[in-house]
């Protein structure tokens, strides 16, 4: 768990508290999933944002500066992990500046501090709370284990219906 100190500001008094870091949990991805996807309907008109994210979520993040057939399959998947996590980064950049609101909506559901906390925290604290986070949520680690999972659900949903249809003949 990732301890982080900041300093809240109400009017003209400061105090300074201790937050506490911790793995994102199951209701927080909920929560997390739901608010990406109100700003996705927000962000319709922002191309640019709309494609990096329905990119990143989608798995098309392909390089491509280089030749499938110079590459090999583990290297293209570093690449392509590579790649996501700085679609990532440029994403967040770009919402903080295109809906600070929904950024710091997005930072207060996977940090655990409310939302008001964090907006009275000053500004270059926020980033303290955005590296906690990165530093306990290994978030490579989190994106393989979804993409195990979705691709043996995927090859199993596969299979049984090649099975069903194959028996209807």
């Amino acid at each position: 768990m990732a301890k982080i100190k900041l300093t809240i500001k109400n009017g003209d008094t400061k105090e300074t508290q201790q937050f506490e870091i911790d793995r994102v949990t199951t209701l927080q991805m909920i929560k997390l999933k739901n608010e990406i996807g109100a700003v996705m309907k927000e962000l319709k008109a922002n191309g640019e944002l709309t494609n990096v994210l329905e990119g990143l979520f989608s798995g098309d993040m392909m390089p491509t500066d280089i030749s499938t057939k110079d590459a090999q399959a583990q290297a293209l998947e570093q690449l392509k992990d590579q790649r996501f996590v700085n679609g990532m980064a440029g994403a967040f950049d770009k919402l903080i500046e295109t809906v600070p609101d929904r950024a710091f909506n997005i930072l207060s559901i996977v940090s655990g501090i409310d939302k008001e906390t964090l907006e009275k925290t000053y500004f270059d604290e926020i980033f303290d709370v955005y590296d906690a986070v990165m530093e306990e949520n290994d978030i490579m680690k989190i994106v393989d284990r979804v993409k195990q999972s979705f691709f043996q659900t995927k090859n199993q949903w596969g299979e049984t219906l090649q099975k069903m249809f194959a028996n209807k003949k």
